[in-house]
């Protein structure tokens, strides 16, 4: 079941060909089997161990000797002892693979044997050295110290880097401008919060943090989600990734297809601070059929009030770097565990709508620079940064917008049908607009959808009075029934609720567009703009209104800013190369004509 969040599918001449030549790919590679069926993927099967053992030395010359002597005993120490270190060198090497779960997990062992005084946590003043020691190191100047103080950092990293998995942390650049000690979401440890109070209190109610005292550990096998662990078994298999709008915006998937190997040298090679273009950051790991398809799902161990059943379960595998996540959408009962990394929640119940409007209106980052930040107390979200270990439950039906603060690893478990009346009918009507493929002529049977459609979101609006979300919805479907003076009234409700939903703006153009009242169109095609810059929404959608005017030399820089937002969409490039060319820019447009060509080219392959 798809998230209900779903995009707008009114207009087919572009949007039909956006989410049409550019679908995103259906299959799995050729190195992964593509039976919905199977639980198991192609994997690279691991390279064999092999070791040699040391001969054993000569043995030594016991003849009884003329007078006492010790070469005897000494040849057999030192002979004893290569032996002895030969045989901790192979043991060395073979042992990340025989006896720990990776080679980092036994680095980590060793190194908590050999450096207890920085490795945990707390006990870096702790000081062996006696007092002639000391007053040595004061001697010898601060170099000495400087140098002690740069191999126990070393050292820490090092300790980290194993801790954390092999993932990075989140520069203090980021941690300063986007982390958060806000936390209004209760947390209980695993050991207080029993069946009975969990289903009391929180099922289908109100969000909670699980905590558990050996963190991840508890409930799975950390090393296997590890950089190194992950790579090693999963190098080859197929991974879907997006942006924060655009998987929302398909339903809660990634629409890019690349292997495992591929997107951890991506994720490396790019800085944690690069945004996107949509004002997002990159790509992020958002794949619904891994998980299952994994060994992962044989680690669990789970407390009993969070199942992870295929039968009645998706699941959805993350992993992204900082700033990458997901814009504010809402669907079923869901759980999520943290491996590795952190990750910052905003929350609201079904009854509010998130100020700025739901999927499609802002990246996550515009979202927090330009909505949060100005927000007044009364209209703040509820937050919380869930920490490695820790499992998140989220009730159903409350919207929800997630920001990664370093390398991320986790996975969630989603019930595939919906409990509360409220998400019933909006899971509904996701159904309904699926079935209409983009088409936005009103045939018989796409009336009777709209229609109802119509009646769904009338419903909702009695149960949910105070939904900005719903006032727009009841007014997209009056106005996909061609009655657009009515439509007018329920945008300008949500409007009225919420002056930055970005949608309202764009739809309420869009009405006003057909009653021939250009200006008023065009105020808010502009006010949109100005309000969420990344949308690719209204440049579409303005664009496209300065065209049926003749508006060619106007829609010129409309449709360039569509193409620096969607690169790789051919109708951006397609009406920007007819803007070029009617206003006589011919060398422009030959450049459009071979990214055209180029992206076909590619669509093609795939």
């Amino acid at each position: 079941m798809p998230t209900t969040m779903t995009s707008n599918n009114n207009n087919k001449d572009i949007t039909e060909t956006i989410h049409g030549l550019n679908k995103p790919p259906d299959e799995r590679d050729n190195k992964v089997t593509t039976d919905n069926n199977s639980n198991e993927r192609l994997r690279e099967s691991p390279s064999s161990q092999t070791s040699s053992t040391p001969s054993s030395p000569d043995s030594p010359d016991t003849s009884p000797p003329t007078r006492p002597s010790i070469t005897v005993k000494t040849d057999l120490y030192v002979r004893s002892s290569h032996v002895f270190f030969a045989i901790c060198c192979i043991f060395a090497a073979i042992a990340p693979f025989y006896i720990y779960d990776s080679p980092e997990e036994f680095i980590s062992s060793v190194n908590s044997f050999f450096f207890p005084p920085i490795l945990k946590a707390g006990s870096s003043n702790i000081n062996y050295k006696s007092q002639d020691s000391k007053n040595l190191d004061l001697k010898n100047g601060n170099s000495k110290q400087g140098s002690k103080l740069k191999t126990e950092e070393s050292l820490k990293q090092s300790a980290h880097r194993m801790s954390s998995g092999g993932w990075r942390s989140a520069e203090p650049e980021i941690l300063e401008k986007y982390d958060s000690g806000i936390c209004n979401i209760p947390k209980f440890s695993v050991a207080d919060l029993t069946l009975d109070r969990f289903e009391k209190e929180f099922r289908y109610k109100k969000p909670v943090i699980i905590t558990f005292p050996n963190g991840a550990a508890a409930w799975t096998q950390p090393a296997k989600w590890s950089r190194a662990g992950l790579r090693q078994e999963y190098s080859q298999w197929t991974v879907q990734s997006g942006s924060a709008l655009e998987i929302v915006r398909k339903g809660g998937n990634g629409d890019q297809s690349s292997s495992f190997t591929q997107f951890l040298d991506t994720l490396q090679d790019s800085s944690t601070s690069a945004k996107s273009a949509d004002g997002g950051s990159g790509s992020y790991v958002f794949d619904r059929s891994f998980f299952f398809q994994s060994s992962l799902p044989g680690t669990l161990k789970l407390p009993e009030y969070f199942t992870a059943r295929e039968t009645e379960d998706e699941s959805i595998f993350f992993l992204g770097a900082s700033l990458s996540g997901v814009v504010f959408h809402k669907h079923s009962d869901t759980w999520n565990g943290i491996v590795f990394g952190r990750k910052r929640w905003f929350l609201y119940p079904s009854k509010d709508t998130p100020p700025g409007g739901n999927y499609v209106g802002f990246s996550v980052l515009d979202w927090i620079n330009k909505i949060y930040s100005k927000l007044p107390e009364s209209d703040k979200p509820t937050e919380c940064v869930q920490e490695a270990g820790e499992i998140f439950y989220l009730p159903e039906g409350w919207y929800h917008a997630t920001l990664n603060l370093g390398d991320t690893i986790a996975f969630a478990i989603q019930k595939k049908i919906p409990v509360l009346e409220t998400e019933i009918l909006f899971y509904e009507a996701t159904d309904l607009v699926n079935q209409l493929q983009g088409d936005s002529t009103l045939t018989p049977e796409n009336k009777a959808i709209h229609s109802r459609l119509l009646e769904i979101y009338t419903e909702l609006h009695i149960l949910l009075p105070e939904s900005s979300e719903v006032l727009l919805k009841v007014g997209e479907e009056l106005h996909n029934l061609e009655r657009y003076a009515d439509s007018l009234d329920w945008y300008q409700k949500a409007i009225d609720k919420d002056p930055n939903f970005v949608m309202a703006l764009v739809y309420k153009g869009k009405s006003y567009s057909k009653l021939r009242e250009y200006e008023q169109a065009e105020d808010l095609f502009q006010k949109a703009m100005e309000l969420s810059p990344n949308l690719w929404d209204i440049y579409k959608e303005y664009g496209e209104f300065l065209l049926r005017q003749g508006r060619h030399a106007d829609a010129l820089p409309v449709f360039k800013k569509g193409t620096e937002l969607m690169p790789n969409t051919i109708p951006f490039w397609f009406f920007y190369q007819l803007c070029q060319k009617t206003v006589g820019d011919l060398e422009g447009a030959e450049a459009s004509a071979k990214v055209i060509a180029d992206l076909k080219s590619r669509l093609s392959q795939e």
